[in-house]
């Protein structure tokens, strides 16, 4: 259980580097039009999978201390 924890905790601290990321390369500006929708479009679907990505990690982890919680208890 310990184990899960603490690969959570490290995919966290990575995806939040990742979001902020994302969002630094959706500000800059490219030159050529045709890719700036491109760049745009990828950036946006890399940026909500990443914001999905960090909604399920809050889930796993309120799950999982509920359940030391419950475990403690009992």
């Amino acid at each position: 259980m310990e184990t899960s924890i603490i690969k959570s905790r490290i995919n966290w601290f990575w995806l939040e580097r990742w979001i902020k990321q994302t969002e630094a390369m959706s500000i800059v500006v490219f030159s050529d039009n045709d890719r700036v929708e491109e760049a745009i479009k990828v950036l946006y679907e890399a940026h909500s999978f990443l914001l999905n990505r960090k909604a399920q990690l809050e889930r796993d982890l309120h799950s999982i201390d509920r359940t030391i919680q419950l475990m403690s208890e009992g």
